[in-house]
């Protein structure tokens, strides 16, 4: 057996397995890529993950290597999406959820320092896939992470502590956003895709924590009040979705197979349409004048229990540039923040936009976590994960 020391820990509304860089360095890239997805049971064709720890959504199979004080940052976060009935991990996005976790984890593990006497800490992180700088600013209590406290976020049962940047006053703040800062990728705010069905559909494709695309909920038959269970038009959805990554740029001329197949987690696609009242998955009321748009996302192939954090972060880069479809279709008056209406519930998420030369830039963004950790031990492999 190999084991190797772990802690699984929750961050917003996703749960990952958080594991030291040091204690991977002992295998090669592709070898650490065979004992994580032997940890997490993938893959899984009956897609339970029964044999490891993941939890069967893309919420719950997630993996966060930690390294210490790089040359950009106190924190090195890696992020991956480890597939659930794919033999794939994908390391080309981000997980703004898990970020919070990533200053607890850095706390907890001693890789950054706490004075004697401080009620809160600031870590700036360096976000290795997409060569970002990131800072959260989390809550201590005698030198370790704080967790206690009364925020409750759609999606988390139980309230714990704010984690937020000092600046802004808010948990997690996300700097340096988009391809040197451009969160247009196209340069266009509204492109026009083939849904792969002879329809040709607006969409705007946004670089900012993640790249994104969105699209209006009407001209896909939806509402933007689907639910867990609700038929969704998947084939439609990840024709778009593989159409936006190319016309991003990202995928160096593959084809829309390879996209669907080799980068399944970012683009992340997302419908958005005005604010309607709705009831939760929760079963709570919302009423339309709480948000300013409801919104639902997919996240490898399933439409989210909640919200990504990073697509709670270019929704609100894009609802602060009036002409994206984001733009168009949100409400209020407010061009910094922005009340997301989502599959849990609601959530606040503001963003410092700017328009410098006719081009758009989104100086930083953030928005209320929390997180704690879980369990901290030994995640066991069979050795022969590496045969």
């Amino acid at each position: 057996m190999i084991r190797v020391p772990a802690r699984w820990m929750r961050g917003g509304t996703s749960k990952g397995l958080f594991i030291r860089e040091d204690a991977l360095q002992s295998w090669t890239t592709s070898q650490r890529d065979r004992i994580l997805l032997s940890a997490f049971g993938s893959p899984d064709r009956y897609g339970k993950q029964i044999d490891g720890v993941g939890g069967a959504t893309s919420s719950t199979s997630k993996v966060a290597v930690i390294g210490g004080r790089s040359p950009h940052c106190e924190i090195d976060y890696l992020f991956g999406q480890v597939g659930i009935g794919d033999d794939l991990i994908d390391w080309s996005g981000s997980c703004g959820n898990l970020l919070a976790a990533v200053g607890v984890f850095a706390i907890d593990e001693g890789l950054v320092p706490v004075p004697e006497g401080v009620s809160e800490q600031a870590i700036s992180i360096w976000q290795v896939n997409r060569q970002q700088r990131m800072r959260v600013t989390v809550p201590v209590a005698n030198g370790q992470a704080n967790v206690d406290g009364d925020l409750v976020l759609a999606g988390v049962p139980r309230p714990s502590a704010r984690i937020r940047t000092v600046q802004t006053r808010r948990p997690t703040e996300f700097l340096d956003l988009g391809r040197n800062g451009v969160v247009l990728p196209t340069g266009r705010p509204v492109d026009v895709l083939d849904d792969g069905e002879g329809g040709r559909i607006e969409a705007s494709i946004v670089d900012a924590g993640n790249l994104m695309v969105f699209v209006r909920a009407h001209d896909l038959g939806l509402t933007g009040k689907e639910l867990p269970g609700t038929p969704l038009p998947a084939s439609r959805l990840e024709r778009l979705r593989c159409a936006a990554a190319a016309a991003a740029g990202i995928a160096d001329g593959k084809s829309f197979d390879w996209i669907s197949r080799e980068r399944p987690s970012a683009p992340k696609i997302s419908w958005v349409a005005p604010p309607v009242p709705y009831t939760s998955s929760a079963g709570d009321a919302i009423p339309a004048a709480d948000i300013d748009i409801v919104a639902r996302v997919v996240s490898m192939r399933q439409l989210h229990h909640a919200f990504t954090g990073t697509g709670a972060i270019a929704l609100a880069v894009a609802a602060a540039i009036p002409d994206t479809i984001v733009g168009q279709t949100r409400t209020g008056t407010s061009r910094s923040g922005i009340r997301i209406g989502h599959t849990a519930g609601t959530m606040d998420v503001f963003a410092d936009v700017a328009q410098d030369g006719g081009v758009w830039h989104a100086r930083s963004a953030g928005m209320d976590r929390t997180a704690r950790t879980l369990m901290a031990g030994d995640v066991f492999v069979p050795a022969s994960c590496l045969s």
